[in-house]
């Protein structure tokens, strides 16, 4: 009875190692659930999807700009009331040429140059082209002679009766003015524009 009761009181002296076990396996467990589920390899991690669509560029976005109150523009301009007329400009053909001394003037064409000298009968203006040749004679004397030399009305310088000499090359007019002897002498070579031009010359020949 008393060996017993010794072995009963050693039992209860000795630890619960039933109990101990218990706790130490649930403690075991707890953590090692939170080791794997806070520890987890990302090797064990499910990778994103990838998208196996086309990627689109980005669509350009439009700023908005402050508006402005501009007036609108006209319908119609409005036209003037008169509109002005140009008066075309004629372009001068012809020089203006006058002699003081010898007291005369006239107008000769632009293709022509001008030259003046002395000669023993006078003075000599001559205006030449690379056609053709127009020279007036002034002086006391004739500077060519002529044995049929007779002024008419028939063919007049500035209303004063003249002497007319044509044949195929040239003409020659003379006429005198004031004790003055004129000689026109145009060498055409029987071409037709030479020939007006030497008609223009004699036309507009004045005594001064």
């Amino acid at each position: 009875m008393d060996a017993n009761r010794s072995d009963l009181n050693n039992l209860g002296k000795k630890p619960p190692y039933l109990l101990l076990s218990f706790l130490f396996l649930a403690l075991t467990g707890t953590l090692l659930f939170f080791f794997l589920k806070i520890y987890t390899p990302f090797s064990a991690k499910t990778p994103p999807a990838t998208p196996t669509s086309a990627i689109l560029p980005p669509i350009p976005t439009i700023e908005s700009r402050p508006s402005y109150d501009l007036e609108p523009p006209p319908s119609s301009f409005p036209l003037p009331t008169s509109i002005p007329t140009l008066t075309p400009v004629a372009t001068p053909t012809h020089l203006s040429f006058s002699s003081s001394e010898d007291a005369f003037s006239l107008q000769y064409s632009l293709d022509y140059s001008l030259s003046q000298d002395e000669t023993s009968s006078g003075r000599r203006y001559a205006f030449y082209s690379q056609e053709a040749s127009i020279t007036v004679h002034v002086g006391d004397t004739w500077s060519w002679s002529h044995p049929g030399r007779q002024f008419s009305p028939e063919f007049q310088v500035n209303g004063v009766d003249a002497f007319r000499y044509d044949i195929n090359l040239q003409t020659i007019v003379d006429v005198e003015k004031d004790g003055r002897k004129y000689t026109v002498q145009c060498v055409h070579n029987g071409k037709d524009e030479p020939k007006a031009d030497c008609e223009t010359l004699l036309s507009s020949f004045r005594f001064l």
